[in-house]
C-alpha cells in the first residue's frame, strides 16, 4: 500500500465533538481506560501517558504530571447517574482529595434553601416522603446511593454546578456518569413505581414515563449547562449493553457519548438476539449520530476468541470519537490488539442492516482502507467472497506493563488468501489487504524510539528514547508506516506532526 504522509503527535489527531478536541479514532484504536493508579514519575505512568487517549477518577496531582507529558490527555471524573455516592469521591484539588460525597450535597442543599429541604431532593417508594421509603440501589450488596428524584430543580442544578466546580478546580474534561441504565435491576424495592405516588401497572409500562418525564429532560439539563461554560465539558453516561428489549435508551440523545461497559462480553459472548439489540443501539444512539463511545469489555486474558470477539466488534461499530479498553484492574496493562492497524475506515456506520453482507442472515462487515472485518452473531456459519487477497490477523500475548516495557505480544497477518472463506458462529474474521501486511515489530538492530498504535519511530543510532519523551528527543528516526519507511529529522518531525 502506498505509504501516507500522516503528521500527528503520540496517539492524538485531534477531532472536534461540540467544539471540543477528542483524539481521533478514524485509523486507529485509541485506548481510554478505567482507573490507574501508577505513581507520577514511574516508568509505566509516563507509559500510560505516551499509550492512552485518557482515563477517569484519578485526582489532580496525576492529572496535572499526566498533561506535563501530554498536554492532550483527556480524564473525566467519576458521579452515579442517579445519586450521590455513599462512599468517597473525588472532591478537591488539594489533599486529601477523595470526600465524603453526601457532604457535598448536604453542605449545597443548606446554600440553597430556595429548592427545597433534603428530602424532597429523594424519590420514595411509598406517598410517604421520608428516608426509611427512599429507593436504594445495591451493587455487591452495599447500598451504593438512595435514587434522586431527577425532576427536582435543586437536583439538576447541585449536579450541573458541583460536577463543572470539580472539573474547573481539579482540571476534569468532563463527568462519567454510572449506572445510567433504567432504575430497576439492583434496586430496592425493584418494583417501586408500581404503587403511589406513580401507579404504573409494571415497570415495563413505566419505561417510556421515565424517559419522557426524568432522563431526558434532566440530562438535557445537565448537558447544556456543560456546554455553557465558556468550554464544552464532556457528559457522558455508562449505558452498559443494553439489551432490555422493552426499554428504549432514548436518554443517550441529551448526552455527548456512552460507555458501553461489558462490551459485547458480560458473562459470555453476546450473541444472537442480544447482539442484534446491542449492536444497533450503539449505532443508532452513538456511532452514526457522531458521538463518544467507550467499548469496555472484560475479556479472561487467556481466551484469544472472546478477545478477538471484544475487538472485531468494535472494529464493525467504530466511529471517528470510539475508543476501546480491556478492562484489567488498577496497574497498567497493554495488548496487541490495542495495535491492529487496517487504516481509515472507509465510512462511519449510519445503520446495522447496511452493514449485513448481502444474501447472509449474520454475517456483518466493515470496510477499511487497509482491510475488513466480519462478525457473525448468529448461530449458523456463513461465508463469504473475498475481492482481492487478504491476510489473517491474528494475536497472542499481551498483559502487565514492567517498569514501562510492553510485555510480550504479537500482531502477525497470515498466509495470503483469496476466494471464499466461512466464518463461524460467534466469530470474527479480521483481515488485512495482503499488499498492505506487515509486520508491527521494530526492525532488525533497530530499538524502539516513540510510541504509536499505527507506526514507531527507531533511532537509526540505536538509543533508546525514554517514554514520554520522544518529543523532545533530538536524532534522525526511520518511521516504520504501514510498510515503508521515511527518514526525518526530529526537529522536522516535531514542526510537522
Amino acid at each position: 500500500m502506498m505509504l501516507r504522509p500522516r503528521f500527528f503527535l503520540l496517539l492524538l489527531a485531534a477531532c472536534r465533538l461540540s467544539g471540543y478536541q477528542l483524539p481521533d479514532a478514524t485509523d486507529r484504536i485509541p485506548v481510554f481506560s478505567d482507573q490507574l493508579n501508577e505513581a507520577p514519575g514511574s516508568a509505566n505512568f509516563a507509559f500510560n501517558a505516551a499509550h492512552f487517549a485518557g482515563m477517569q477518577k484519578i485526582d489532580k496531582a496525576r492529572i496535572d504530571a499526566y498533561r506535563q507529558i501530554n498536554p492532550g490527555f483527556i480524564v473525566v471524573q467519576y458521579h452515579k447517574s442517579y445519586g450521590v455516592d455513599l462512599q468517597q469521591n473525588i472532591t478537591s484539588a488539594s489533599p486529601p482529595y477523595w470526600n465524603n460525597d453526601c457532604d457535598t450535597l448536604y453542605a449545597w442543599v443548606g446554600r440553597n434553601p430556595g429548592y427545597g429541604a433534603r428530602e424532597s431532593y429523594y424519590l420514595h417508594y411509598t406517598a410517604t416522603a421520608d428516608s426509611a421509603h427512599r429507593i436504594k440501589h445495591y451493587w455487591n450488596n452495599v447500598n451504593e446511593y438512595y435514587l434522586a428524584d431527577l425532576r427536582h430543580a435543586g437536583w439538576r442544578a447541585y449536579v450541573a454546578q458541583e460536577t463543572v466546580r470539580r472539573c474547573q478546580a481539579i482540571g476534569f474534561d468532563g463527568t462519567f456518569f454510572d449506572a445510567t441504565y433504567f432504575p430497576s435491576y439492583g434496586y430496592d424495592p425493584e418494583n417501586w413505581c408500581d404503587s403511589a405516588p406513580y401507579n404504573a401497572s409494571s415497570i415495563v409500562a413505566f419505561g417510556p414515563t421515565w424517559n419522557a418525564d426524568f432522563a431526558m429532560p434532566y440530562w438535557g439539563f445537565v448537558r447544556r449547562y456543560y456546554h455553557s461554560q465558556g468550554r464544552d465539558y464532556l457528559c457522558i453516561v455508562n449505558c452498559d449493553q443494553m439489551v432490555t428489549g422493552w426499554y428504549n435508551d432514548d436518554y443517550l440523545d441529551s448526552v455527548d457519548g456512552a460507555m458501553a461497559e461489558g462490551f459485547f462480553t458480560y458473562g459470555g459472548k453476546l450473541t444472537g438476539a442480544d447482539w442484534q439489540l446491542s449492536a444497533s443501539r450503539i449505532i443508532r444512539y452513538l456511532t452514526s449520530r457522531d458521538k463518544i463511545l467507550i467499548a469496555q469489555c472484560s475479556p479472561a486474558a487467556n481466551d484469544l476468541n472472546q478477545r478477538r470477539w471484544c475487538i472485531g466488534n468494535y472494529l464493525l461499530l467504530k466511529n471517528r470519537y470510539s475508543y476501546y479498553n480491556i478492562a484489567s484492574g488498577s496497574s497498567t496493562a497493554w495488548w496487541p490488539e490495542y495495535e491492529i492497524d487496517l487504516d481509515s475506515f472507509v465510512a462511519p456506520p449510519s445503520t446495522l442492516s447496511a452493514l449485513l453482507v448481502s444474501g447472509t442472515t449474520s454475517l456483518y462487515k466493515r470496510e477499511y482502507k487497509g482491510g475488513i472485518v466480519l462478525v457473525n452473531p448468529g448461530s449458523a456459519s456463513e461465508t463469504f467472497m473475498l475481492t482481492g487477497s487478504y491476510r489473517p490477523v491474528s494475536f497472542s500475548g499481551g498483559g502487565a506493563v514492567s517498569n514501562g516495557v510492553k510485555p510480550t505480544m504479537n500482531v502477525t497477518p497470515g498466509t495470503a488468501t483469496s476466494g471464499t472463506i466461512s466464518v463461524g458462529a460467534g466469530e470474527v474474521a479480521i483481515l488485512q489487504k495482503a499488499a498492505a501486511a506487515g509486520p508491527w515489530a521494530p526492525g532488525i538492530g533497530l530499538k524502539a524510539a516513540g510510541v504509536s498504535t499505527s507506526h514507531a519511530f527507531y533511532d537509526i543510532r540505536g538509543g533508546r528514547v525514554p517514554a514520554g519523551a520522544e518529543r523532545r528527543y533530538s536524532g534522525i528516526y526511520i518511521r516504520i508506516d504501514k510498510p515503508g519507511t521515511r527518514v526525518m529529522p526530529a526537529e522536522m518531525r516535531r514542526s510537522h506532526e
